[in-house]
């Protein structure tokens, strides 16, 4: 009875064991060569296997799946119907076609800081001075909240740099890490170095830069131009604004060999557009034209790099005053009217040119200042003038011209006194009314 309780287990275990089949099978490409590693699955499971060395596979059989999928990276997928599991399969796999260029780009930042320097030091390079619509280095910091450049003088243009709060004094200059824009270059240093020059600013911050010097306190900032051997061939950069300032650049560099390279700048500036917003008849700022030029060699020896150059610069400026407003002023520095009421002579004395009808002067009864201040002497001293019109504007604009070219008296009798017979303003000018004494 114990034999037969056995032989049935026996029996009963070794069905599904036999009930169990493998599918094997080969994968190529197209060259009939094995694919490593291809991905083989029953199609709508998770059941799989790779293939080996050789391209050869077994996978265990699926009731419910009908499809293999067989895959591989650079290849179509391709899935392949078993139908008789003990037989076995070939798959050949397609490469696929070749996917198109793919372009990966990235803008650099427009300011580095290090992480390595002891300094806080902000490098600026040259894709973030474009961003600013700069035209010089002190219009280059737009975009930093660190160093502020402000006008310091608007009738000259003059301009301070602040670093920290605190002002140029304790911010040291520098170009290409030698010291710049000391005394009076300091105020109007910063427009001499164009923004379509430079090659990058170093901005170091702190106390700690204080070791080049007192004047590196609040810190220093470096300016970088372009060199010739790695400067463009050839650029143009050009800029204009509807408030009449327009500014041209151009540099190229030429190398002459392995170890000689050289560079040409060129800049233009013009600026003379007059702009007085409260017509206080002063400029808002002053009227400038500038050119600039520089040429600088890099030679490079076998233990030893020079760079020298030359450079010129041209600029005039004019501040202050308007030019409309100081020919204005000029006409009026000569209103002074001389009213001759008493005909008195036929002729006029005249030093240069001897005698001259007087008839004309005193039938118009005012004689205008501009006709000399020999006129006015000769009318004073002929006791002619009954009264004197003065016209003051609140103008200093240097030395005026004489309304009477009187001698030198020897005692105080002699000496010309008026009164005032009238003060009133005309306009923002002051108008005097001036008569002899009794």
């Amino acid at each position: 009875m114990k034999q037969l309780y056995i032989t049935i287990l026996l029996f009963l275990i070794a069905i599904p064991v036999s009930a169990e089949k493998l599918v094997k099978g080969r994968v190529l490409n197209e060259q009939e060569e094995p694919i490593v590693g291809a991905n083989i699955y029953w199609e709508g499971t998770q059941q799989g296997t790779t293939s080996d060395a050789d391209g050869y596979f077994e996978l265990k059989g699926n009731g419910n799946a009908k499809n293999l999928v067989v895959s591989y990276i650079g290849y179509t997928a391709s899935v392949v119907p078993v139908e008789e599991i003990n037989k076995p399969l070939r798959v050949v796999l397609v490469g696929e076609v070749a996917l198109q260029e793919v372009v990966i780009s990235e803008r650099k930042m427009g300011t580095i800081a290090s992480r390595t320097s002891v300094l806080q030091t902000q490098k600026i390079i040259y894709d973030e001075i474009c961003r600013a619509a700069c035209c010089n280095l002190a219009e280059s910091f737009e975009t930093n909240p660190s160093v502020d450049v402000s006008y310091s003088d608007a009738a000259t243009g003059a301009r301070q740099i602040k670093l920290l709060g605190l002002a140029g004094t304790y911010v040291q200059m520098l170009t290409e890490n030698y010291p710049n824009f000391r005394g009076a270059a300091s105020l109007y240093g910063l427009d001499y170095v164009p923004g379509a020059w430079m090659e990058s600013i170093q901005v170091s911050k702190g106390t700690s830069s204080v070791k080049n010097g007192y004047e590196a306190l609040a810190g220093q900032i470096n300016v970088e131009f372009k060199k010739p051997p790695t400067a463009d061939i050839f650029s143009v950069n050009l800029f204009g604004s509807d408030a009449g300032r327009y500014e041209g650049n151009a540099d190229a560099s030429w190398h002459i060999n392995d170890k000689v390279s050289t560079g040409l700048l060129v800049h233009y500036s013009n600026d003379k557009m007059q702009h007085d917003g409260n017509d206080d008849g002063f400029l808002d700022t002053p009227l400038k034209e500038q050119v600039n030029l520089m040429n600088r060699w890099y030679h490079k020896l076998d233990h030893y790099v020079a760079q020298y150059g030359v450079r010129y610069l041209y600029e005039n400026r004019t501040g202050g005053q308007s030019p409309n407003e100081r020919a204005a002023a000029r006409q009026l520095e000569g209103s002074a009217e001389i009213c001759v009421r008493r005909p008195g002579l036929d002729t006029l004395g005249k030093p240069d040119s001897g005698r001259r009808p007087l008839h004309g002067l005193c039938r118009r009864k005012r004689v205008r200042r501009s006709r000399g201040a020999d006129h006015g002497r000769s009318l004073m001293t002929a006791g002619l003038v009954d009264e004197i019109v003065l016209y003051v504007a609140p103008c200093f604009m240097g030395s005026g011209k004489v309304l009477a070219s009187l001698p030198h008296f020897e005692r105080m009798q002699d000496i010309y006194r008026w009164r005032y017979h009238a003060v009133a303003t005309a306009g923002s000018d002051l108008k005097i009314v001036l008569r002899p004494q009794s």
